[in-house]
């Protein structure tokens, strides 16, 4: 059979007329547990005076009841075959038992709001800091109060840092109070704090960006950080499949006309989610797959109405460092080679290259070599970022008499040269986008030798 008690009917008193008119009470165990209600509820009105007077305000006396309701409610639904058990069990045994599935909850949302404060120290918000140093201590401390029973299921403080759908006071949180209202709050908090942990080495540069693009820090905004760090995210993915929260202002430009090119904007931002959040637990995955219309949206709104919901490097900022390198590593070059063409994986090659820290012209001597075979040259290049091949091209175009990537590869590429017949096709291989950031890194690149 369905619950006896709804979610607009969750109280002992409704929970026990229910009961008799359905039969499994009878109308002397009806009476028998009302009388012993009215005792308990005597007995907390003289606790909430301290034992002085069994006087009361009618609110605080509404208060008293709710808490009662709140507290049965938890216990009653902790029971099997729960439609006989008040025939036989006490009042007090079932709020005896409310009480302990409450404490139970109250130790997860303890260890939710450590884990909470531990990660979201790497994400600076006012209204986050807010929640963690002020509303949930309060909170906690309400619940080691003398009267803890009554805020169970009335807390003393607004929850103030907005979940993706906005403030829990805006919507009455999904008909939730008290302890559960807290704990379903915190695990919504959770899940958008550890998404933003993909981006935990990349969200200080962010937030330089933003508040130089808005004109306000991202720790003073009342937003929901995982939305803008997903914006940033999905455009990424759509322009280069990867997970990053930074972006150029010829990238967002970019963004802009492959959207407004494609048959469906909600489309290409449902796959982009999906590869995104794969990287997260299944219900982190589910929980901002419930709210995908917001993303749509927001991109939407970006591609036919000009809605700049990016934060990125505008062109003015674009122009790369210059690079103090020097020409060669202090490395057995004889002993690197005889490793690198020793009888070991690809995989083990790479990782012996990224350990030994080489300069650009000893891995160009190393290619030249013959190192890798076939395409193990493309799985070399693929596992550079974009910078650090663009500056190998750099190099390669320094050393010749071209003057860009398009005049290399159109003349620049000798046949007899494996490594650099894998080259041509690896940068054939590119997303255009792709294509043309290393371009500008190329033509932005300043190389001075040590």
């Amino acid at each position: 059979m369905n619950d006896l008690i709804s979610k607009k009917d969750e109280t002992l008193e409704i929970t026990l007329k229910n009961l008799y008119a359905q039969g499994y009470l009878t109308k002397q165990r009806l009476w028998q547990l009302s009388h012993e209600l009215d005792l308990i509820i005597q007995k907390r009105v003289l606790n909430f005076n301290h034992g002085n007077s069994t006087s009361i305000h009618f609110e605080n006396y509404t208060w008293i009841i709710e808490a009662i309701d709140y507290i049965f409610v938890h216990g009653y639904a902790s029971y099997k075959n729960k439609e006989y058990l008040l025939q036989t069990t006490a009042l007090k045994d079932v709020l005896y038992t409310g009480v302990k599935v409450i404490q139970n909850e109250i130790v997860e949302i303890k260890d939710l709001f450590e884990k909470i404060k531990m990660q979201a120290v790497y994400f600076p918000n006012d209204f986050m800091k807010y929640l963690i140093k002020k509303e949930i201590p309060s909170i906690l401390s309400a619940w080691n109060s003398y009267n803890f029973e009554l805020y169970y299921s009335r807390i003393k403080e607004d929850l103030s840092y907005p979940l993706l759908d906005g403030l829990p006071v805006l919507h009455q949180m999904y008909d939730l109070k008290g302890s559960d209202l807290v704990f379903y709050y915190l695990k919504r908090v959770d899940m958008e704090i550890s998404f933003c942990m993909l981006f935990q080495k990349e969200y200080a540069e962010f937030c330089q960006l933003f508040k130089s693009i808005r004109n306000i820090s991202v720790s003073e905004v009342f937003i929901n950080l995982s939305e803008i760090c997903m914006n940033q995210a999905i455009a990424s993915y759509i322009l280069h499949q990867r997970l990053s929260l930074l972006l150029s202002e010829t990238q967002v430009k970019y963004l802009k006309e492959k959207l407004k090119n494609t048959k469906s904007v909600e489309t290409i931002v449902h796959t982009a989610m999906e590869a995104i959040l794969s990287f997260t637990d299944k219900e982190t995955k589910e929980y901002f797959m419930m709210f995908q219309d917001i993303w749509v949206k927001n991109f939407m709104d970006f591609t036919f109405l000009d809605v700049d919901i990016l934060v990125y490097k505008k062109k003015q900022d674009e122009q790369l460092h210059t690079f103090f390198m020097k020409k060669y590593s202090d490395i057995n070059f004889s002993e690197m080679i005889e490793q690198l063409q020793a009888n070991i994986t690809v995989k083990d090659k790479i990782e012996l290259l990224q350990r030994n820290q080489l300069q650009i012209y000893d891995m160009i001597d190393l290619l030249e070599n013959a190192v890798f075979f076939e395409d193990e040259y493309l799985q070399y290049f693929r596992s550079l970022d974009l910078l650090s091949f663009s500056i190998l091209l750099k190099c390669i175009i320094m050393d010749s008499s071209y003057t860009d990537l398009d005049d290399l590869l159109e003349y620049g590429i000798e046949e007899d040269s494996e490594w650099m017949r894998y080259l041509r096709i690896y940068v054939q291989s590119l997303h255009q986008e792709q294509y043309q950031e290393i371009k500008n890194n190329i033509a932005s690149i300043k190389i001075v030798w040590k």
